[in-house]
């Protein structure tokens, strides 16, 4: 029944974000991408107006990639993006400059080069997604010494639970093709498949003030604080 209700949650948020879409496209001005302090998906009312620049934290639970011959596990992860504003206008952009895991086995060692990442409605009836083509991954302490490296083009669904309290995105299998080595032990196509991951905003001030499990909004205009 949970799922149920989640699943109706999601289609009226996206015929909402739809009609929202289609306004903001008659008035010839694109919708405000906004973080907001909840997970609401339109017209957040608690949303980050703070003049400063921020980092989008993420914060991954445990997760798993299948390189063919080895299962890399993970306790969590966590990763922040280049300083940017709050509210950006026609999509929320930015770029996860540093990821790093703790607890992994299977290979002790994961490292992700930085990659452009966008979140934006995916066609016009929405879901929210978050995009990140050309995500570079290597695993090093594998079996044999092995060194495994991929590349792949994330389109990840932003969900969000049925409170719109928080928002989060999940690999679900996400496909990576292996660049390196040639051959060997690496299989040619690995999967990252699972590691739901919530963030949190951090704001460029003196105290590092962080917002905990925010989300993306989308608004009609920009508000700042003085």
């Amino acid at each position: 029944m949970k799922l149920v209700r989640l699943t109706l949650l999601a289609t009226t948020a996206a015929i909402a974000a739809m009609a929202f879409i289609g306004a903001s496209s008659a008035s010839a001005e694109p919708p405000w991408y906004v973080i907001c302090k909840t997970g609401k998906l339109l017209n957040c009312a608690n949303r980050v107006t703070h003049p400063l620049l921020g980092r989008l934290i993420s914060l991954a639970g445990p997760g798993k990639f299948n390189a063919g011959f080895v299962t890399v596990e993970c306790e969590s992860g966590e990763g922040n993006s280049n300083q940017i504003e709050a509210q950006q206008n026609g999509s929320f952009k930015g770029t996860l400059e540093k990821l790093t895991f703790a607890g992994c086995k299977g290979c002790t060692g994961v490292k992700v080069e930085p990659v452009a990442v966008e979140v934006t409605m995916a066609t016009a009836t929405g879901p929210f997604e978050l995009k990140a083509n050309g995500a570079k991954t290597q695993f090093t302490g594998c079996p044999f010494g092995t060194t495994c490296t991929y590349e792949g083009n994330l389109n990840l669904e932003v969900q969000m639970n049925e409170a719109e309290t928080e928002q989060w995105v999940e690999p679900k299998g996400a496909t990576f093709t292996r660049i390196a080595p040639s051959g060997g032990l690496c299989a040619e196509k690995g999967k990252w498949e699972t590691a739901k991951t919530l963030f949190d905003w951090e704001l460029d001030d003196a105290v590092g003030t962080r917002h905990k499990d925010v989300g993306i909004s989308l608004a009609k205009e920009l508000i700042k604080t003085l």
